[in-house]
C-alpha cells in the first residue's frame, strides 16, 4: 500500500525502502480526498512504523526493533547545568498533559464494515484528556483494541524526554 501511494506522487522504488513493513492490511476505504502524507499518518497510527530519510532514501522502519548500540556514560559529553555538569537532561510531561483514554474507531469486517470503537483507559490517574483516532482501515476487534492499548501505553512510556550530547567517536560514516 505504501509503495503504491509513493509511486502515485512520482517516487520510484529506488527512492524508498518498505522492506521492513510486513503487516497484513485487511482493507481500507478512501472516502475523501487525502494527501499521501495523511494516508501515511493514518497507516502509521495503526501499524506503528516510522519514516526516516537516510542516504537520500525514504525508509519505513517498524518500531520495537532490537537495540543497535548501547551508549556508555563515557560516550556522553556533560552539559552545563547551573553550578554542576550533568550528563543527561530529563524532561517529564505532567499527568494532565497525557491522555486518560484512547478511542480508536475503525471499520469492522465482522459488522459489515460499520464503524467500531475500541477504548483503552488508565484508571488511577489525574489525567482527563481523551485521544480520539478515526481510521478508514479495516481491522478486527482484537487489532482495534491492541492499537488503542499500544497508543495509550506509548504516550505514557514516552512522557520522559532525554537530552544529551555524544562524543564524535560515535559518528559512523558510510565510507
Amino acid at each position: 500500500i505504501i509503495a503504491n501511494l509513493l509511486d502515485k506522487v512520482g517516487l520510484t522504488s529506488s527512492d524508498y525502502n518498505v522492506e521492513s513493513l510486513n503487516d497484513y492490511v485487511e482493507g481500507y476505504i478512501n472516502t475523501r480526498v487525502m494527501t499521501v502524507r495523511d494516508w501515511l499518518q493514518q497507516l502509521q497510527s495503526v501499524y506503528f512504523f516510522d519514516m526516516v530519510e537516510s542516504d537520500g532514501i525514504l525508509k519505513f522502519v517498524k518500531r520495537a526493533r532490537p537495540v543497535v548500540k548501547t551508549i556508555n556514560s563515557d560516550d556522553v559529553i556533560s552539559i552545563k547545568g547551573g553550578n554542576t555538569d550533568i550528563l543527561v537532561n530529563i524532561d517529564r510531561k505532567q499527568e494532565l498533559e497525557l491522555p486518560r483514554e484512547v478511542n480508536v474507531t475503525f471499520l469492522d469486517r465482522t459488522k459489515d464494515y460499520q464503524n467500531n470503537t475500541q477504548i483503552s483507559q488508565r484508571q488511577v490517574i489525574e489525567a482527563i484528556d481523551k485521544e480520539i483516532i478515526n481510521v478508514p482501515i479495516v481491522l478486527n476487534i482484537d487489532k482495534g483494541k491492541n492499537v488503542a492499548d499500544v497508543r495509550l501505553y506509548n504516550q505514557w512510556v514516552s512522557r520522559n524526554t532525554y537530552q544529551f550530547s555524544l562524543s564524535n567517536k560515535l559518528i559512523v560514516t558510510g565510507k
